[in-house]
């Protein structure tokens, strides 16, 4: 499964690697050096957590 990203002149594909009710994980190129514009393949993984 993809998820693309698209904002005005740039779009971003991630493959989604993990899909739960608690977890994301992607995996893809991410912007690792902004000054020097150069990415890298990576994953990202957002989790979700309980409200104190």
């Amino acid at each position: 499964m993809m998820l693309t990203l698209t904002a005005d002149v740039e779009t971003n594909q991630y493959i989604i690697d993990e899909l739960t009710d608690k977890k994301l994980t992607l995996r893809g190129e991410f912007n690792i050096d902004e000054e020097k514009d150069t990415t890298s393949e990576a994953y990202l993984s957002l989790s979700k957590k309980k409200k104190k």
